[in-house]
């Protein structure tokens, strides 16, 4: 069933290429979301690429390129071995999560408009995520800082004079607090990636189509070869179409 609807994919999209005058006539928004999945997928790719130069080096007891190089453990050894690699993890941990929702709850809701609904002004939406990717973080960073830090908080301080306070309501510096500015400055990059993905999720040019669903086809028939059995693939195969009827229903709320 799987393969007979590739088939009818691929035949369709070869049948509309074959008519006189035809022209793939794709406008702007949809090429939109197949260039940023791009460019997402190659920014991927070299940040995989430096993390394993990272993890090569860390066996490595010597210069790159000396022939004395030698690969060692002694250097993970002597970190986790010290109390403080943990209380560090702990915090970065939370740092990570915290900066993680914040950049979810913006850039989430924003790409949900931005693909799925018919919001006016799109153009700008974009515009204004692209402009947040420009701004340095080290910039934004020196002006939450001047607002909500503890001692020098503009905000702080002026709450504290008119409330008459004892101690500064918000701590920029704490770990929520630096979350806060990290994941605002992550929500741009969560939009973009989200963005993409909804709009390839959707895209409904049929050798597209042909193309997602056909790597599902080789694994149903890849799992029969490996199972001697179709049962396995026509539980996957239930799996998949389950999936795709739950999406199709959530598309319409």
């Amino acid at each position: 069933m799987l393969g007979g609807r590739v088939s009818a994919a691929a035949s369709t999209f070869v049948v509309r290429m074959s008519k006189p005058g035809y022209s793939d006539k794709r406008g702007y928004g949809d090429i939109m979301p197949i260039g940023m999945l791009t460019v997402v997928i190659i920014v991927s790719l070299i940040i995989l690429a430096h993390l394993a130069v990272v993890i090569w080096l860390s066996f490595a007891d010597g210069t790159p390129g000396d022939p004395k190089l030698a690969y060692t453990a002694k250097n993970f050894i002597e970190v986790f071995s010290d109390v403080r690699t943990y209380s560090v993890l702990r915090e970065t941990l939370a740092f990570s999560l915290v900066s993680l929702l914040i950049a979810l709850a913006f850039g989430l809701p924003a790409a949900w408009l931005a693909e799925r609904t018919d919001l006016r002004g799109k153009t700008l939406l974009f515009t204004l995520m692209a402009i947040g990717l420009l701004i340095p973080g080290f910039a934004a960073a020196m002006g939450w800082l001047f607002l909500l830090h503890p001692r020098i908080g503009l905000v702080n301080q002026l709450l504290m004079h008119t409330f008459h306070l004892a101690g500064p309501p918000f701590n920029i510096i704490s770990i929520i607090g630096m979350g806060w500015v990290q994941g605002l400055n992550l929500a741009p990059l969560a939009f973009i990636m989200t963005a993409a993905l909804f709009g390839l999720a959707h895209h409904e040019s049929s050798h597209l189509y042909a193309l997602v669903v056909f790597p599902v086809g080789l694994a149903l028939a890849g799992l029969r070869e490996q199972t001697g059995s179709v049962k396995a693939s026509i539980l996957l195969h239930a799996l998949n179409n389950l999936a795709a009827f739950g999406l199709a229903l959530w598309g319409r709320t």
